[in-house]
């Protein structure tokens, strides 16, 4: 009885890693969506490069790609003949490596911004081919080990 319950721990291991990764998947599916239905395109001007080292949550450090960038923030088409070409934003912009190592500062980059926010804006191109493809994969293993104690877990029951 005693090995049935240290399976099921494991289980419930297993299975709070997976609903963490969820969560993450969940709120950073959700963040690119609100991108693709409310964003409105925008070019923008990369002012600067930066690469930070950041502590994740696990205490380890990785490195952060970043692009301050320079865009006018209009978001609504206008019916009149005057020319709105939108207010003056700046924004700091997460981006992947690949990004990052292939642009220079001064280069154009097309973004979506929120007009609820216009300073919360990502690269078209990322939320466009974002697929969370990675975190799919990472939490297979924990579905797997679930599975795994769940009938391990009931074979120690039986054989005592």
């Amino acid at each position: 009885m005693r090995d049935a319950k240290n399976w099921l721990m494991w289980a419930g291991v297993c299975l709070l890693f997976f609903g963490m990764l969820f969560g993450i998947l969940a709120l950073t599916q959700s963040e690119i969506q609100e991108f693709r239905t409310d964003g409105f395109p925008a070019e923008a001007t990369i002012l600067e490069k930066r690469e930070r080292r950041e502590r994740t949550s696990q205490g380890n450090s990785q490195t952060v790609h970043e692009f301050n960038v320079s865009y006018f923030n209009k978001s609504e088409t206008d019916e009149t003949k005057i020319v709105d070409v939108g207010t003056y934003q700046t924004a700091t912009i997460k981006v992947k490596r690949r990004n990052y190592n292939q642009a220079e500062t001064g280069d154009t980059v097309n973004i979506l911004f929120l007009p609820s926010d216009p300073r919360d804006a990502k690269l078209a191109d990322e939320v466009e081919n974002w697929n969370g493809i990675g975190l799919y994969i990472f939490m297979a293993p924990f579905v797997i080990g679930f599975f795994i104690c769940l009938i391990g877990a009931t074979i120690s029951y039986f054989r005592s």
